[in-house]
Protein backbone atom coordinates (compact mmCIF):
# COMPACT_ATOMS: atom_id res chain seq x y z
CA UNK A 1 0.00 0.00 0.00
CA UNK A 2 2.66 2.16 0.95
CA UNK A 3 4.68 1.45 -2.00
CA UNK A 4 2.25 2.41 -4.50
CA UNK A 5 1.59 5.34 -2.53
CA UNK A 6 5.04 6.39 -3.11
CA UNK A 7 4.79 6.06 -6.10
CA UNK A 8 1.51 8.85 -7.16
CA UNK A 9 2.73 12.64 -7.42
CA UNK A 10 2.28 15.42 -4.47
CA UNK A 11 -0.63 16.86 -5.88
CA UNK A 12 -2.61 13.32 -5.91
CA UNK A 13 -1.33 12.49 -1.97
CA UNK A 14 -2.70 16.59 -1.24
CA UNK A 15 -6.23 15.05 -2.98
CA UNK A 16 -6.20 12.36 -1.41
CA UNK A 17 -5.20 13.11 2.09
CA UNK A 18 -7.96 16.35 1.82
CA UNK A 19 -10.80 14.43 -0.13
CA UNK A 20 -10.31 11.79 2.27
CA UNK A 21 -10.51 13.99 5.07
CA UNK A 22 -13.52 15.99 3.62
CA UNK A 23 -15.50 12.49 3.42
CA UNK A 24 -15.25 11.40 6.65
CA UNK A 25 -16.08 14.69 7.94
CA UNK A 26 -19.62 14.24 5.54
CA UNK A 27 -20.03 11.15 7.12
CA UNK A 28 -19.81 12.36 10.49
CA UNK A 29 -22.00 15.71 9.70
CA UNK A 30 -24.46 13.86 8.53
CA UNK A 31 -24.91 10.99 10.92
CA UNK A 32 -25.20 13.82 13.64
CA UNK A 33 -27.91 15.31 11.50
CA UNK A 34 -29.85 12.05 11.28
CA UNK A 35 -29.53 11.73 14.77
CA UNK A 36 -30.36 14.83 16.43
CA UNK A 37 -33.46 14.80 13.45
CA UNK A 38 -34.54 11.39 14.49
CA UNK A 39 -34.13 12.07 18.65
CA UNK A 40 -36.30 15.35 17.97
CA UNK A 41 -39.25 13.28 16.17
CA UNK A 42 -38.58 10.49 19.09
CA UNK A 43 -39.52 13.88 21.59
CA UNK A 44 -42.36 14.90 19.33
CA UNK A 45 -43.82 11.43 19.81
CA UNK A 46 -43.22 11.54 23.17
CA UNK A 47 -44.70 15.03 23.70
CA UNK A 48 -47.74 14.12 21.98
CA UNK A 49 -48.40 11.20 24.21
CA UNK A 50 -48.52 12.77 27.46
CA UNK A 51 -51.86 15.57 26.69
CA UNK A 52 -53.05 11.90 25.46
CA UNK A 53 -52.67 10.03 28.47
CA UNK A 54 -53.74 13.37 30.69
CA UNK A 55 -57.23 13.36 28.99
CA UNK A 56 -57.85 10.00 29.13
CA UNK A 57 -57.06 10.22 32.34
CA UNK A 58 -59.49 13.12 32.92
CA UNK A 59 -62.28 11.40 31.19
CA UNK A 60 -62.50 8.85 33.75
CA UNK A 61 -62.42 10.99 36.32
CA UNK A 62 -65.16 13.40 34.93
CA UNK A 63 -66.98 10.10 34.43
CA UNK A 64 -66.52 9.18 38.08
CA UNK A 65 -67.75 12.26 39.11
CA UNK A 66 -70.20 11.69 36.89
CA UNK A 67 -71.68 8.11 38.24
CA UNK A 68 -71.65 9.62 42.04
CA UNK A 69 -73.93 12.86 41.47
CA UNK A 70 -76.51 10.59 39.09
CA UNK A 71 -76.06 8.23 42.09
CA UNK A 72 -76.77 10.64 44.48
CA UNK A 73 -79.84 12.03 42.23
CA UNK A 74 -81.47 8.62 42.06
CA UNK A 75 -81.06 8.66 45.98
CA UNK A 76 -82.36 11.58 46.64
CA UNK A 77 -85.05 11.21 44.52
CA UNK A 78 -87.66 12.01 47.13
CA UNK A 79 -85.99 15.87 47.47
CA UNK A 80 -87.15 18.05 45.30
CA UNK A 81 -84.39 20.63 46.23
CA UNK A 82 -81.50 18.19 46.29
CA UNK A 83 -82.31 16.82 43.65
CA UNK A 84 -82.32 19.90 41.32
CA UNK A 85 -78.46 21.15 43.19
CA UNK A 86 -77.33 18.18 41.79
CA UNK A 87 -79.14 18.31 38.49
CA UNK A 88 -77.38 22.06 38.21
CA UNK A 89 -74.30 21.13 39.17
CA UNK A 90 -74.02 17.99 36.70
CA UNK A 91 -75.78 19.65 33.94
CA UNK A 92 -73.37 23.30 33.94
CA UNK A 93 -70.20 21.66 35.60
CA UNK A 94 -69.51 17.78 35.07
CA UNK A 95 -70.90 17.70 31.68
CA UNK A 96 -69.50 20.63 30.29
CA UNK A 97 -66.02 18.70 31.32
CA UNK A 98 -66.98 15.72 30.10
CA UNK A 99 -67.87 16.83 26.31
CA UNK A 100 -64.81 18.98 26.06
CA UNK A 101 -62.71 15.99 27.16
CA UNK A 102 -64.28 13.50 24.62
CA UNK A 103 -63.99 16.52 21.82
CA UNK A 104 -60.19 16.84 22.67
CA UNK A 105 -59.54 13.18 22.47
CA UNK A 106 -61.25 13.16 19.20
CA UNK A 107 -59.40 15.66 17.77
CA UNK A 108 -55.92 13.44 18.49
CA UNK A 109 -54.05 11.55 16.81
CA UNK A 110 -54.32 7.72 17.27
CA UNK A 111 -53.27 4.57 15.89
CA UNK A 112 -56.22 2.18 14.44
CA UNK A 113 -56.53 0.01 17.30
CA UNK A 114 -56.09 3.13 19.82
CA UNK A 115 -59.36 4.41 17.36
CA UNK A 116 -61.39 1.44 17.88
CA UNK A 117 -60.56 0.78 21.57
CA UNK A 118 -61.64 4.64 21.80
CA UNK A 119 -64.70 4.59 19.62
CA UNK A 120 -65.62 1.17 21.87
CA UNK A 121 -65.28 3.22 24.65
CA UNK A 122 -67.50 6.14 23.96
CA UNK A 123 -70.28 4.09 22.65
CA UNK A 124 -70.81 2.18 25.96
CA UNK A 125 -70.35 5.79 27.82
CA UNK A 126 -73.39 7.11 25.58
CA UNK A 127 -75.78 3.40 26.15
CA UNK A 128 -74.71 4.15 30.07
CA UNK A 129 -76.52 7.44 29.66
CA UNK A 130 -79.53 6.22 27.94
CA UNK A 131 -79.81 3.54 30.65
CA UNK A 132 -79.21 6.19 33.24
CA UNK A 133 -81.86 8.26 31.79
CA UNK A 134 -85.10 5.55 31.72
CA UNK A 135 -83.75 4.33 35.07
CA UNK A 136 -83.93 8.06 36.64
CA UNK A 137 -87.51 8.47 35.23
CA UNK A 138 -88.51 5.15 37.29
CA UNK A 139 -87.15 6.24 39.89
CA UNK A 140 -88.70 9.95 39.74
CA UNK A 141 -92.13 8.35 38.81
CA UNK A 142 -91.84 5.86 41.90
CA UNK A 143 -90.16 8.21 44.33
CA UNK A 144 -88.46 5.14 45.55
CA UNK A 145 -85.07 4.65 45.01
CA UNK A 146 -84.69 0.68 45.99
CA UNK A 147 -86.70 -0.51 43.02
CA UNK A 148 -84.22 0.86 40.49
CA UNK A 149 -80.89 0.26 43.04
CA UNK A 150 -80.21 -3.16 41.07
CA UNK A 151 -80.89 -1.37 37.52
CA UNK A 152 -77.99 1.03 38.09
CA UNK A 153 -75.90 -1.69 39.11
CA UNK A 154 -76.30 -3.40 36.05
CA UNK A 155 -75.58 -0.48 33.89
CA UNK A 156 -72.64 0.55 35.62
CA UNK A 157 -71.00 -3.19 35.06
CA UNK A 158 -72.55 -3.64 31.80
CA UNK A 159 -71.60 -0.31 30.06
CA UNK A 160 -69.22 1.66 32.38
CA UNK A 161 -66.60 -1.01 33.49
CA UNK A 162 -66.23 -2.30 29.73
CA UNK A 163 -65.42 1.34 28.71
CA UNK A 164 -63.05 2.06 31.39
CA UNK A 165 -61.26 -1.05 30.87
CA UNK A 166 -60.94 -0.01 26.73
CA UNK A 167 -59.47 3.46 28.18
CA UNK A 168 -57.51 1.75 30.35
CA UNK A 169 -55.49 -0.72 27.64
CA UNK A 170 -55.66 2.89 25.62
CA UNK A 171 -53.08 4.31 28.15
CA UNK A 172 -51.47 1.20 28.73
CA UNK A 173 -50.60 1.01 25.38
CA UNK A 174 -48.91 5.01 25.20
CA UNK A 175 -46.85 3.70 28.05
CA UNK A 176 -45.62 1.22 26.33
CA UNK A 177 -45.03 2.72 23.33
CA UNK A 178 -43.38 5.26 24.58
CA UNK A 179 -41.05 3.45 26.66
CA UNK A 180 -40.13 1.32 23.37
CA UNK A 181 -39.56 4.62 21.33
CA UNK A 182 -37.19 5.82 24.23
CA UNK A 183 -35.53 2.81 24.74
CA UNK A 184 -34.62 2.75 20.92
CA UNK A 185 -33.97 6.34 21.04
CA UNK A 186 -30.86 5.51 23.56
CA UNK A 187 -29.48 2.61 21.77
CA UNK A 188 -29.77 4.70 18.21
CA UNK A 189 -27.57 7.37 20.06
CA UNK A 190 -25.00 4.90 21.76
CA UNK A 191 -24.85 3.71 18.56
CA UNK A 192 -24.34 6.73 16.31
CA UNK A 193 -21.95 7.60 19.03
CA UNK A 194 -19.80 4.67 18.69
CA UNK A 195 -19.96 5.42 14.36
CA UNK A 196 -18.83 9.32 15.00
CA UNK A 197 -15.88 8.27 17.20
CA UNK A 198 -15.18 5.71 14.84
CA UNK A 199 -15.08 7.49 11.91
CA UNK A 200 -13.02 10.35 13.73
CA UNK A 201 -10.21 8.22 14.83
CA UNK A 202 -10.18 6.94 11.26
CA UNK A 203 -10.03 10.69 10.31
CA UNK A 204 -7.14 10.92 12.48
CA UNK A 205 -5.07 7.84 11.67
CA UNK A 206 -5.72 8.36 7.34
CA UNK A 207 -4.62 12.36 7.98
CA UNK A 208 -1.59 10.98 10.12
CA UNK A 209 -0.42 8.34 7.71
CA UNK A 210 -1.04 10.33 5.02
CA UNK A 211 1.41 13.10 6.30
CA UNK A 212 3.94 10.46 7.35
CA UNK A 213 3.44 9.84 3.29
CA UNK A 214 4.28 13.07 2.02
CA UNK A 215 7.15 13.99 4.86
CA UNK A 216 8.94 10.87 3.54
CA UNK A 217 8.07 12.06 -0.44
CA UNK A 218 9.48 16.07 0.71
CA UNK A 219 12.47 14.31 2.43
CA UNK A 220 13.44 12.28 -0.34
CA UNK A 221 12.75 15.12 -2.83
CA UNK A 222 14.99 17.49 -1.13
CA UNK A 223 17.65 14.85 -1.38
CA UNK A 224 17.50 14.32 -4.62
CA UNK A 225 17.82 18.26 -4.68
CA UNK A 226 20.97 18.70 -2.82
CA UNK A 227 22.76 15.89 -4.62
CA UNK A 228 21.98 17.13 -8.01
CA UNK A 229 23.23 20.49 -6.46
CA UNK A 230 26.59 19.50 -5.00
CA UNK A 231 27.95 16.41 -6.98
CA UNK A 232 30.47 13.75 -5.96
CA UNK A 233 33.53 15.57 -7.10
CA UNK A 234 34.12 17.18 -3.68
CA UNK A 235 36.98 18.21 -1.10
CA UNK A 236 36.43 16.36 1.89
CA UNK A 237 37.33 18.65 4.90
CA UNK A 238 37.56 18.04 9.02
CA UNK A 239 35.12 19.59 10.68
CA UNK A 240 37.55 21.48 13.10
CA UNK A 241 40.04 22.38 10.14
CA UNK A 242 42.68 21.06 7.64
CA UNK A 243 44.94 18.45 8.65
CA UNK A 244 47.31 17.51 6.30
CA UNK A 245 49.50 14.24 6.54
CA UNK A 246 51.94 12.77 4.41
CA UNK A 247 55.12 14.30 2.76
CA UNK A 248 55.56 17.72 1.36
CA UNK A 249 58.85 19.86 1.00
CA UNK A 250 59.80 22.51 4.03
CA UNK A 251 62.55 24.81 3.79
CA UNK A 252 64.80 25.04 6.39
CA UNK A 253 66.68 27.81 8.03
CA UNK A 254 69.82 26.62 5.83
CA UNK A 255 67.78 27.81 2.49
CA UNK A 256 67.39 23.71 1.46
CA UNK A 257 64.82 21.74 0.91
CA UNK A 258 64.13 18.62 3.55
CA UNK A 259 61.67 16.15 3.35
CA UNK A 260 59.14 16.01 6.36
CA UNK A 261 58.44 12.15 7.27
CA UNK A 262 55.04 11.07 6.61
CA UNK A 263 52.98 10.28 9.32
CA UNK A 264 52.04 6.60 9.68
CA UNK A 265 48.74 4.91 8.41
CA UNK A 266 48.51 7.94 5.99
CA UNK A 267 49.38 6.33 2.61
CA UNK A 268 50.75 9.27 1.13
CA UNK A 269 53.78 9.08 -1.04
CA UNK A 270 56.22 12.17 -1.56
CA UNK A 271 55.18 14.25 -4.49
CA UNK A 272 51.58 12.88 -4.23
CA UNK A 273 48.61 15.20 -3.06
CA UNK A 274 47.95 14.44 0.87
CA UNK A 275 44.90 13.36 2.39
CA UNK A 276 42.59 14.31 4.56
CA UNK A 277 41.67 12.62 8.09
CA UNK A 278 39.31 13.08 10.69
CA UNK A 279 35.44 13.96 10.99
CA UNK A 280 34.99 15.13 7.18
CA UNK A 281 32.17 17.76 6.13
CA UNK A 282 31.46 18.50 2.18
CA UNK A 283 32.70 21.37 1.05
CA UNK A 284 32.51 22.14 -2.40
CA UNK A 285 35.79 22.99 -4.96
CA UNK A 286 36.09 26.42 -5.92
Amino acid sequence: MFRWFNTKSLGFKLGLMVGTICLLLLVVGGLGWLSVDRLREGQIELTDNLPKMADLSKLMRVHLVRQIIQEEMIVEVHDDKAFEDNKGYLTNVVEKQYREVISALNSRTWTAEERQKLDGAFKRLDQYDAQYAGILDQARANKDASKVGPLMKTNIFEFKVPAEKDLLWVIDQIEKTSKERAAKDKDYAQNASLFIALCVVTALITGMSIASGLNRYITRGAAEIKKSRYPDHRLLLPAHGLQFHGAFRHHGGDGCDRPVHQSRGTGAEPGRRPLLRGPERHVPVH
